[in-house]
């Protein structure tokens, strides 16, 4: 199995669950950064896409959405792997819902929604006042849940053993 992992990083919590899941993940796992690198990229040589962001004040990043938006069509022919990091946990089923087309969500083998972090030494001024008057929170924080990451690298993992029994494990759930 050949998986790459695509994500978008602000203050570089994404980027550390991309690599975390690339320890679990069985195969070859090749890691793209769009926050550093241009768009373009082979998904031919790969069988399995995980597509990862953050969201902030309700979006993801710009170039994550174009990148779902151009290479939709050849996502949808591969195992799709989405997550989310999110602080805020009452919203984050919704963020996700509204980070990632439903095309992609139905396809998925695997969703998630992994926690996140607060990073102020990696913030703007302005982005700490905003954290701390939405959440009241005023130093660096970590919310990441790695039972999470480690039942969504699990579900991967599992049903990129069993390609052919794809549509059994999407009709349990």
């Amino acid at each position: 199995m050949r998986t790459l992992i695509v994500y978008t990083t602000r203050h570089g919590t994404t980027e550390s669950v991309a690599h975390y899941l690339a320890d679990w993940l069985p195969g070859d796992v090749d890691l793209l950064n769009l926050t550093a690198r241009p768009t373009q990229c082979e998904l031919a040589r790969y069988d399995t896409v995980v597509i990862g962001s953050s969201i902030h004040i309700g979006r993801i990043p710009a170039r994550l959405s174009a990148f779902m938006d151009h290479h939709l069509d050849e996502l949808l022919t591969k195992r799709i792997g989405l997550y989310l990091c999110c602080m805020n946990e009452a919203s984050a089923e919704t963020q996700f819902d509204d980070a990632f087309p439903l095309a992609l969500r139905r396809h998925a083998i695997a969703c998630a929604t992994v926690g996140g972090e607060f990073h102020f030494d990696r913030m703007t001024i302005a982005e700490r006042l905003i954290v701390r008057a939405v959440s009241g929170v005023k130093e660096n924080t970590s919310r990441v849940d790695y039972d999470a990451i480690n039942r969504f690298a699990r579900m991967i993992s599992e049903i990129g053993e069993n390609a052919g029994e794809i549509s059994s494990a999407e009709e349990q759930g």
